[in-house]
């Protein structure tokens, strides 16, 4: 029913306006009575009714761009576990670099992005950050 019912709205509204407007005719009534005071809200009507016609559409399109967003990050998102893994290892291997920085700041960084990023917390333990990435990732280019 629902889906009936957004189908049929901007035909019935469609219809309504042009009811509306050339009801005068459809009466067979002189066209200069449609000027008169009731032509105004004749106008007004048919107006209104393209108004929400027009919103409805808009409605339409703006939750079709929403499905669309939706639809590319559920895409996303699943295809994040295949292409993942070379791009964390990357990240997770200039972190542990940087737990060889002098700065204490970039240092407590590194830490804190490397527990965030991995789940794991080795504090500022260069050595054991390395045995994890092996053993995570496989050997590789060492940090």
């Amino acid at each position: 029913m629902d889906r009936f019912l957004r189908m049929a709205t901007p035909l019935i509204l469609l219809a309504l306006a042009l009811l509306v407007w050339f009801e005068t005719f459809l009466r067979n009534e002189n066209a200069s009575a449609w000027l008169g005071e009731t032509g105004v809200l004749r106008f007004a009507v048919g107006i209104l009714c393209l108004y929400v016609l027009m919103g409805w559409v808009e409605q339409q399109r703006t939750a079709t761009a929403f499905k669309e967003v939706l639809s590319a990050f559920k895409r996303f998102h699943e295809g994040r576990g295949q292409a993942r893994e070379e791009p964390q290892r990357d990240a997770v291997s200039l972190l542990i670099g940087a737990l060889s920085a002098g700065d204490r700041k970039v240092r407590a960084n590194a830490v804190e992005h490397l527990k965030r990023l991995t789940g794991q917390d080795y504090g500022d333990d260069k050595g054991r950050w390395e045995e994890w990435l092996a053993e995570a990732f496989g050997p590789g280019d060492p940090p």
